[in-house]
């Protein structure tokens, strides 16, 4: 039913209209309650009116109480005087009161005016005790006769003695003809009923002697018992009421004040209002989805129908059809201005196609690489100029034929697997990792690249494959292995001719230096000043050109195959190097600071090289401060970065790169001695795990060299066990 534009119009209005309705009935609602709560308040006014229509004439009986209290008669108990005095005022109040009494703290009758007895089980005492309780006005429910039908009112208020405490209660009593006197003088509304009840919910006597109007008396002492003032309950005609209670006294919660109103009478106004408004929102609801359902019909759906005629017809190809206005403004208007808008831009649209399809024809044709279009069953449909070229066919001799005949015998069966998985995949696009031979027209062969795309035309799907000839790229790139081949050979046979040299360089050097020692030990006294001097410098010199081939030929050992790897404990190395190193460190009062260093994948030897340079390096280059050197380490995400910090003259950040050289140095000989290979030494074994090293320092301020090890090193060169070691 609401499938069409229509229902959904009715769907909407009923949207728009559903929260007004609703508010509406809220309203009502609310009017309802405010009408019941008025109702409400007038009977808790009309109980209090009673309240204080009788409240002057109770003032006036506990202002007379407390009068009598307070002459000395009756508060020292004189019973003949003051049974004279009570009668006295009993005949000048005229007959209001029915008797006066004083009642001692024991609860028994001192004195009373009239000498009248009453029900023996009064709870006198129980009344005397309240006094006490309160010391203040006391009114209680007071039985008449033995039989208990005839009920009046009494009222207690406290008598001191002299010493001030209360000796008893002066009391007065009113029949059942006040209460009566008192319904009758309250204004109720019509159909109201008012009578006085006990705390146990017992109405007292009164014109209304059978106060059918009432509920329950176990209902009503209910709800006194939990301080209610206001219920709405059924009395015992069937009649549903609304009752009211107020105390007779105030700070007294012995007798009530009850106000009776129907309910009926009370909500009628409510209720119609309610019904009034309910059954007009109900109607214009009605009117409203009438007029909506009429105005959908010759306003909306008419233009639309015509809309999606127009739409159908577009559908089918029609792009040449225009609506035309539809309306005279609005939305519906504007609708059917894009839809002509929308036919045109599709016409032309089609015919950009149709020339873009043309111009892709042409880029095919002037293509330099073999382009084949294939179906769904790897059939050929389109082959360029290109491949025509290449594979010595004509386009109407290989189109419909399966793409496999391009192909090498050999090659047919795993392309064939690979266009299989492809037709299977969700990929749109592969290209073949392996080399493919293709076979021409003439039957010579070629290499090539094959990549291959899918595109999905509605139900249809078509495959562009694309060739590329590597013949040639594939003659360059043996080309190149060979020539690399060459060149590693070559750097092999370099490298062994650099470490024969150095190799057998120190022997004839050995003797050289020896020789000059002994010279100067023998010939020392006989030469003079000058030929010592120039004899020095030949010691001397020899002395470092024996040191350096030495540091050469390590060099050069350096990244060699036969490198065992295995886990080093570096804090192992570190500590066997300050033990080595004792006495240096000791000579210059040096302090090392040693964090906790991990294991690596290396070879020992070099790493204590590392190590045991950058510390010596450390010690060495110290300024005027104690030398100070820091060892430590931090995990990165991929590597261990190692660092060695010293407080010692530093660098220049310009020489940063240039000390990592081979026989470089910033120092002359006679401030600094040493070769010059130590770090490049550092760099060439660290370059050889992977690794890199780097100082970060600056002139006058200390210097921390840092190097990264590779946490987990993967290489297979490395693989090979030999047990050649390095000598240091």
């Amino acid at each position: 039913m609401f499938s069409g534009i229509r229902g959904k119009l009715v769907v909407l209005v009923l949207l728009i209209f559903g929260p007004a309705l609703c508010l509406n009935l809220y309203f009502t609602w609310a009017l309802r309650d405010a009408g019941k709560a008025e109702a409400t308040a007038q009977a808790l006014r009309t109980a209090r009116m009673a309240t204080e229509n009788q409240s002057e004439e109770i003032e006036g009986t506990r202002q007379l109480l407390i009068t009598l209290s307070k002459i000395s008669r009756i508060r020292i108990g004189d019973k003949q005087r003051c049974q004279r005095l009570l009668s006295e005022i009993l005949n000048d109040t005229d007959q209001r009161y029915i008797n006066l009494m004083l009642i001692d703290r024991m609860g028994q009758i001192n004195c009373k005016a009239h000498d009248q007895s009453y029900h023996t089980s009064f709870a006198y005492h129980s009344l005397v005790g309240k006094v006490i309780q309160t010391r203040n006005l006391v009114v209680r429910k007071f039985p008449l006769d033995k039989e208990g039908k005839r009920v009046g009112v009494i009222f207690a208020y406290p008598v001191l003695n002299f010493s001030g405490s209360i000796a008893g209660a002066l009391t007065a009593i009113i029949d059942d003809s006040w209460i009566e006197r008192q319904e009758n003088d309250i204004l109720l509304p019509k159909e109201a009923f008012l009578t006085m009840l006990d705390e146990y919910g017992v109405p007292l006597p009164g014109k209304a002697s059978q106060r059918s109007f009432l509920p329950a008396s176990d209902s009503i002492a209910s709800i006194l018992s939990r301080g209610q003032t206001v219920f709405e309950d059924w009395g015992r005609d069937g009649i549903k009421r609304i009752y009211a209670l107020a105390p007779v006294a105030k700070a007294n919660n012995r007798l009530y004040w009850c106000v009776a109103l129907p309910s009926e009478a009370l909500f009628s106004r409510a209720e119609s209002l309610f019904a009034t408004t309910l059954a007009i929102l109900l109607i214009s609801g009605l009117l409203v989805l009438l007029g909506a359902w009429g105005i959908a019909n010759r306003m909306i759906l008419g233009p639309l129908k015509r809309l999606v005629d127009a739409t159908r017809h577009l559908a089918d190809g029609h792009l040449n059809l225009r609506i035309g206005p539809i309306a005279k403004s609005g939305e519906l208007a504007e609708l059917s201005y894009a839809f002509d808008r929308m036919a045109a831009s599709l016409e032309q649209r089609a015919l950009a196609l149709e020339r873009s399809r043309k111009r892709l024809a042409d880029i095919l044709a002037i293509a330099h690489e073999p382009i084949i279009s294939l179906d769904y069953q790897f059939r050929i449909r389109f082959f360029n100029p290109a491949a025509q070229k290449i594979f010595l066919y004509s386009a109407e001799s290989i189109i419909g034929e399966p793409l496999l005949r391009l192909f090498c015998e050999e090659d047919k069966k795993p392309l064939e697997n690979k266009l299989h998985e492809f037709t299977t995949s969700t990929d749109i696009s592969f290209s073949f990792e392996s080399d493919l031979r293709c076979m021409k027209a003439n039957r010579e062969t070629f290499l090539v690249e094959l990549s291959l795309s899918k595109l999905n035309i509605g139900d249809e799907i078509l495959y562009t494959l694309i060739l590329r000839d590597i013949t040639e790229r594939k003659k360059a790139a043996e080309a190149r292995a060979r020539w690399s081949a060459e060149l590693e050979r070559s750097n092999a046979d370099l490298e062994h001719f650099a470490y024969n040299v150095s190799h057998d360089l120190q022997e004839p050097l050995r003797m050289l230096a020896s020789y000059t020692r002994l010279v100067k030990q023998e010939y020392e006294s006989v030469l003079d000043k000058r030929g010592n001097e120039f004899l020095g410098f030949a010691i001397d010199g020899a002395t470092r050109l024996q040191k350096m081939i030495r540091d050469l030929l390590t060099y050069a050992r350096v990244g060699r195959p036969g490198i065992q790897l295995m886990q080093v404990d570096c804090n192992k190395i570190l500590n066997e190097i300050c033990l080595d190193l004792s006495g240096l460190i000791g000579a210059t009062g040096a302090t090392v600071e040693k964090d906790h260093l991990p294991c690596v994948l290396g070879n020992e030897i070099e790493l204590r090289q590392i190590f045991q340079n950058l510390l010596v390096n450390a010690l060495k280059f110290h300024g005027k401060e104690t030398p100070h050197i820091h060892v430590g380490c931090i995990e990165q995400e991929d590597s261990w970065q190692f660092f060695v910090k010293d407080n010692g003259i530093g660098i220049e950040p310009r020489f940063k790169e240039r000390i990592f050289g081979l026989f470089q140095r910033l120092h002359t000989q006679e401030a600094y001695d040493g070769t010059g290979i130590g770090l490049a030494l550092c760099r060439k074994i660290i370059d050889n795990l992977g690794g890199k090293i780097w100082v970060d320092s600056q002139a006058g301020e200390g210097s921390t060299f840092s190097f990264s090890v590779p946490l987990n090193r993967v290489d297979m060169d490395w693989e090979h066990n030999y047990s050649e070691a390095i000598s240091h």
